[in-house]
């Protein structure tokens, strides 16, 4: 066990204690945690009940505050956001949040998932659908703010960061800077709503029935179908796909082709977040993970999108949408 994880270890261990004093536990550690780090806790009944009852939870250490505002996560909002994704059935109960040394989040754990094989992806990309269409309705006009949740301004944001944490890396994102700021004016002025903005494959956990979306730590305002790009580049859904997300999702403000192509401009986003994220997670020195190796992947895949005529294509549209718009409006 190497120096990180010890320490990981005795923070677990000072998490459960002071919240279940006296009480016997277990833990499985969980996959997952670029910047976090998780565990399955199975923490026995209270020593005064004569019953040999279990319960499981969901334990993860966190970053500290100051650490985390360093790679945009807001943790004031994201305690505001807990209680209203929990009231609409999206996230899962919040039992307690320890936001001392060490801070850690610690939820009801989701269990009878699996990995989404070939089988479920139809249903799964359904129900997400399903589920950001709610969350997206009910939180519209959102004034909850996060560091990079909204996909224009939390670019711009996290390059800054960049620039501050590991000057000679962001040379290398300027023109990606410039294709953002063009897709901006693209989209023109929008309502903001809540998004979840980070929709990986283990933020989405499936179950038989439904699917549950945790790591609520980029939540915050921002362009509704930002969403809907970063899972479909999460996920890598195909053209096929990215259509039935849409009709699925399909908000009723704009016709399904507009919404399709902001969700393939979108993907371009999410990949060019997580290729500077990186970099400036990389400084954080929180988990054993190699985030530049990953900001570097990041940037190819940026490329590929960025000269696929799909990008072009969805962009080009948009740009001839808000132009239309904007001479009905004069």
């Amino acid at each position: 066990m190497n120096e990180l994880d010890s320490a990981a270890h005795r923070d677990l261990g000072a998490v459960v204690q002071a919240h279940w004093p006296n009480r016997s536990w277990k833990s499985i550690p969980l996959d997952g945690g670029m910047t976090n780090r998780n565990w399955r806790v199975t923490v026995k009944s209270d020593t005064r009940d004569t019953r040999d009852t279990e319960r499981d939870f969901a334990v993860q250490l966190l970053l500290s505050t100051d650490l985390a505002a360093r790679i945009g996560i807001n943790r004031s909002t994201q305690a505001q956001v807990m209680p209203i994704v929990e009231e609409l059935k999206l996230g899962p109960k919040l039992v307690a949040w320890r936001q001392d040394n060490p801070c850690a989040l610690i939820t009801d754990f989701i269990g009878d998932t699996s990995s989404c094989g070939p089988q479920d992806r139809p249903r799964v990309i359904l129900s997400v659908a399903a589920a950001l269409a709610r969350l997206h309705g009910h939180t519209q006009k959102t004034t909850l703010h996060n560091y990079i949740a909204d996909p224009f301004d939390g670019n711009e944001w996290l390059f800054r960061r960049v620039q501050k944490l590991v000057p000679q890396a962001a040379r290398s994102f300027a023109s990606a800077l410039d294709l953002s700021r063009r897709c901006q004016r693209a989209r023109g002025a929008f309502d903001a709503c809540l998004l979840h903005s980070d929709l990986s494959v283990g933020n989405v956990l499936v179950s038989p029935s439904d699917v549950t979306l945790i790591d609520w730590e980029y939540a915050g305002g921002g362009d509704r179908y930002f969403d809907c790009g970063d899972f479909a580049e999460k996920w890598e859904l195909s053209a096929d796909e990215e259509r039935q997300f849409v009709v699925a999702y399909s908000s009723g403000r704009d016709s399904l082709e507009y919404q399709l192509a902001a969700l393939r401009m979108y993907r371009f986003h999410s990949r060019l977040r997580e290729a500077l994220w990186a970099v400036a997670a990389s400084t954080t020195h929180f988990v054993d993970f190699d985030h530049i190796a990953y900001s570097r992947a990041c940037a190819v895949r940026l490329d590929e999108i960025a000269s696929s005529s799909a990008f072009e294509d969805s962009v080009t549209l948009m740009e001839s949408s808000t132009e239309a718009k904007e001479v009905q409006c004069s």
